[in-house]
């Protein structure tokens, strides 16, 4: 493996499937849970998995995917749109995946599709798929249970994330299948995150992968993750000092870790190096933190400060941001609780400074 290779398998913006040669299976993942429920149950049942952007969520639900393969039918659905269309995407999308079943399932579900046509009902307000008055009673004859896995709210706002999940339940909650939806983390996060949760019949929180203790002691089973994930895509090419840092500054955030190994590759190829070291980490280092430094507001710094020393988050809605972009990281180990981000930290330190001189 050269550079260029470890360049390319280093890019954080393909999430990766199981099966695939450079997965590192985390052992702190609620969807074994997950998958364990389905397979139990008889009665469709609602998930929410929250997790950072970058945490893994896609590749949890690809996982859920392959364990259920054998004993139901899943759909898989990746909402793509930034708009108020996200809900009636995802229901067409359903329905087009459903189309590419088995041949059993075949006859059914061009029928549904056919009888896919949005209504524009006005005194509500909103657009409902008449197909789902005609699922609700001619239900296809699928063998197996039906699942949807639902990815990419997180391209959407809050009160977006709200809106589609919560139309999403009102138009499928009384259909005979199960969904799992990834959300991001700041949704947890919100005052009325507790009208979600009453949706659904267990959310799950996917942490970062747990480096240290709250007192700051290390976690050696969190590195030796990290480790694995970095020397299945750059195999021979990271030093061990490198490693130690790129582990250190990813925060134990899946695609932080890819993005800052990535930049350091590149840095090593500029400079006519053949591999990884220390410098180049620390080059990298620097220039993310100054991307985090262009974000960061001088009200900021406080609310940093307090959630170092606590590990908890307040009330205050100016943390939600502060979450959603990253400053802050979560972790699970012994309860969940708070840090900043690693590469942030000598910022708010800088930043106090020079507020009190």
């Amino acid at each position: 493996m050269d550079l260029r290779q470890a360049y390319r398998a280093l890019d954080p913006a393909h999430p990766i499937a199981p099966d695939s040669p450079f997965y590192a299976r985390r052992l702190d993942s609620p969807v074994d849970l997950t998958i364990g429920e389905l397979k139990l149950s008889e009665a469709p049942r609602w998930y929410l998995l929250a997790g950072h952007r970058g945490s893994g969520k896609t590749t949890e639900l690809a996982r859920i995917a392959q364990a259920l393969a054998k004993s139901h039918t899943v759909v898989r659905v990746e909402c793509s749109s930034q708009d108020h269309t996200v809900l009636e995407q995802a229901l067409e999308n359903i329905v087009a995946k459903l189309e590419t079943l088995t041949e059993s399932s075949r006859r059914a579900t061009t029928v549904l599709r056919s009888s896919f046509v949005f209504e524009d009902e006005r005194d509500a307000g909103v657009r409902t798929p008449r197909m789902l008055r005609w699922l609700h009673e001619n239900p296809p004859p699928f063998s197996e249970p039906l699942v949807v896995l639902l990815d990419g709210l997180d391209k959407l706002d809050l009160p977006h994330i709200r809106d589609a999940f919560g139309a999403l339940h009102s138009t499928l909650g009384e259909e005979s299948l199960s969904v799992v939806c990834t959300i991001p983390l700041f949704v947890t996060l919100d005052p009325d995150f507790g009208e979600l949760a009453r949706l659904v019949h267990a959310w799950h929180f996917l942490p970062s992968i747990d480096l240290w203790t709250r007192d700051g002691e290390r976690i050696d089973a969190g590195w030796k993750t990290c480790r694995d994930v970095l020397e299945r895509r750059a195999e021979g090419l990271l030093s061990d000092e490198a490693l130690e840092l790129l582990i250190e500054q990813g925060a134990g955030i899946h695609r932080e870790l890819l993005r800052l190994a990535q930049r350091a590759c590149a840095l090593a190829a500029v400079a006519g190096e053949t591999s990884v070291d220390l410098p180049h980490v620390e080059r990298a280092v620097h220039e993310i933190r100054n991307e985090y430094s262009i974000m960061l507001r001088s009200e900021d710094h406080r609310l940093l400060a307090e959630v170092d020393r606590t590990g908890r988050i307040s009330a205050d809605p100016r943390l939600l941001r502060l979450v959603r972009d990253q400053f802050v990281v979560s972790y699970g180990g012994g309860g969940a609780w708070f840090s900043v981000h690693p590469m942030v930290r000598p910022l708010i330190v800088d930043g106090e400074k020079a507020a009190f001189g």
